[in-house]
């Protein structure tokens, strides 16, 4: 899609990548999207050299916008992290903005995904039965779907992604609704197609969240509140966004030899088919899960346990 120009508001959510902002930007630049707006959370008090590497990306942002457009800007004083900060954006963003998109400073998308939540956004717009619109597909190159050129499934993808604001006003960052959810499903239920040990591992966080009242991380609240709805996110065929921000410095994504960073992108047939019957798909979800949640033997899980002991501590 050269020289498509985005119809859809963007937030753009960063912190201290320069050198990944400049990349993601210019991404943003080249489909002109009619508004922006620039989320940025303060420098962590503790972290010597910060507070200037932020102000090196706003400083960026601000003298990089060259097209006609409306910006609205977040900057924070202090820092939220990485759960509060991304979650607060979010919010601040559809308190504006019925739809829209969203990406963060390490997500790197290819024209073809503004084009794909564009389209889909509109098209979806009243449908409740679908709440995000995902430009991610780890999987594009050993997963062939022969005729869609997206599918969908309950679980939620974000890197690059879309939503509304019909979606995001019953996010809970601290899974409030936790108990009742209990009461309405079992694990096994709320989590199927995925194995035992996978739905145990994600049924612990959701309780560990609720319990703490929040998290490090945001995301699994938006998957715990799209499962409890039973809505669905909808994947391209192709992968759109490729994940440049692995790296030992990174927060999570540290593994620089993972296979889902820097995936290259595809291509999708526009205008889009909507795949028939409108129905899950099972498979795609079971097939990530195994990737990324193996069943591990004892001495598996020990020795990632001490790797992350080590790396905590070196």
């Amino acid at each position: 899609m050269k020289n498509y120009k985005a119809t859809s508001a963007v937030l753009f959510i960063t912190f201290n990548k320069l050198e990944e902002t400049k990349q993601v930007f210019e991404a943003i630049r080249a489909v002109q999207p009619p508004r922006i707006y620039l989320a940025s959370d303060g420098a962590r008090a503790k972290k010597d050299g910060e507070t200037e590497i932020v102000e090196s990306v706003r400083n960026y942002l601000l003298t990089a916008i060259d097209w006609e457009c409306e910006v609205k800007m977040r900057f924070s004083e202090t820092n939220q992290g990485c759960g509060r900060g991304v979650s607060n954006a979010i919010t601040w963003f559809f308190e504006n903005e019925e739809m829209g998109i969203i990406l963060e400073d390490d997500c790197l998308p290819c024209p073809d995904f503004f084009c794909f939540c564009d389209e889909l956004l509109v098209k979806y717009k009243d449908d409740e039965r679908v709440s995000v619109i995902s430009g991610t597909n780890e999987f594009a190159k050993s997963r062939e779907e022969k005729s869609n050129e997206y599918i969908f499934t309950r679980f939620t993808y974000i890197w690059g992604w879309a939503s509304y604001r019909r979606v995001w006003k019953d996010y809970d960052f601290t899974l409030s609704f936790f108990p009742k959810l209990k009461e309405k499903m079992s694990p096994d239920e709320f989590l199927f197609p995925l194995k035992k040990h996978q739905i145990k591992k994600r049924w612990k966080k959701f309780k560990k969240i609720h319990k703490r009242k929040g998290s490090h991380t945001w995301d699994y609240q938006l998957l715990c509140l799209n499962l409890m709805n039973q809505q669905f996110c909808i994947v391209p065929k192709a992968n759109l966004v490729s994940n440049i921000g692995f790296s030992e410095n990174a927060t999570h994504t540290k593994d620089v030899n993972s296979p889902n960073s820097r995936i290259p992108y595809g291509e999708l047939l526009f205008p889009l088919q909507e795949p028939t019957p409108f129905e899950e798909n099972l498979s795609f979800a079971a097939d990530y899960h195994d990737v990324i949640m193996p069943k591990r033997s004892i001495f598996q899980r020990v020795t990632k346990e001490l790797r992350r002991f080590y790396r905590k501590f070196s």
